[in-house]
């Protein structure tokens, strides 16, 4: 009978730990982090340039909310700033680019407590020697509030280079462990003189299960391995400790 409750338990194990890991790890929980969803039409007075405020209605990226002032909505083909066709970002500088510095935040939903989460975004320069204004050291404050406060600083300041042509972007990641279902994330300018680009802002699960053992095996194969080991135990290792109880 307890042999049979222990092989019910076995194949109950890896069905409760799949129903408590968070649907996929690779889910997304930044929704827009590419900025490229919205109603985008220039009302700045330059061409390729969208302002959004707070509490002021009008064209924005969906999903984000500006904080502190005006934040530009920027594509490719903008007179200030070179980029791709078609590729959008955020200048944290504005247009009038003042201090204090502007934001964007964003509410992420169904994370689960105690989990690990890595944030990743790409800060942005134009690191062109001839418009040193709009080239680095540039930063942005990223703060989490999920029951408790993180905050992290990314930086960039890639050196100037007179035959760039286009902003360049580089990688910032962090992670933080969520404390409860609603996460808000709130990206701030810290430094910089007319131009903070953010893009591609994204927020994953982090799995306890190492990369190098989930590159070749699933996640619920090993999830099953180890209900196995658990059993075996409970089978044969409690026994043997018993038997070895008894003879003492």
């Amino acid at each position: 009978m307890r042999a049979h409750g222990f092989t019910v338990l076995f194949l109950l194990i890896p069905l409760l730990a799949i129903r408590t890991t968070p649907a996929a790890a690779a889910t997304e929980y930044v929704k827009n982090g590419s900025f490229s969803e919205g109603d985008f039409k220039a009302n700045s007075g330059f061409d390729h340039i969208v302002i959004f405020r707070p509490n002021v209605s009008g064209p924005a990226p969906t999903s984000w909310a500006p904080e502190i002032g005006e934040v530009a909505w920027v594509e490719g083909g903008n007179q200030f700033i070179p980029a791709d066709a078609g590729e959008k970002f955020l200048d944290l500088t504005g247009t009038d680019d003042t201090l204090p510095f502007k934001g964007v935040s964003q509410t992420l939903r169904l994370l689960e407590r105690g989990h690990t989460y890595q944030v990743s975004l790409r800060l942005g320069t134009y690191p062109n020697s001839d418009r040193p204004e709009f080239a680095g050291p540039v930063a942005v404050e990223v703060r989490i509030e999920t029951g408790t406060i993180v905050t992290n600083l990314c930086q960039s300041n890639p050196p100037l280079d007179p035959n760039n042509k286009k902003v360049q972007f580089e990688p910032c990641t962090f992670k933080f462990v969520a404390n409860a279902p609603e996460t808000v994330i709130h990206i701030r300018g810290a430094a910089g003189q007319k131009f903070i680009g953010i893009d591609d802002v994204s927020v994953t699960y982090v799995s306890p299960i190492p990369g190098w053992v989930r590159q070749f095996v699933k996640a619920e194969v090993i999830i099953l391995l180890l209900g196995l080991i658990v059993l075996l135990w409970l089978l044969f290792g409690r026994r043997r400790i018993v038997r070895d109880v008894e003879r003492g």
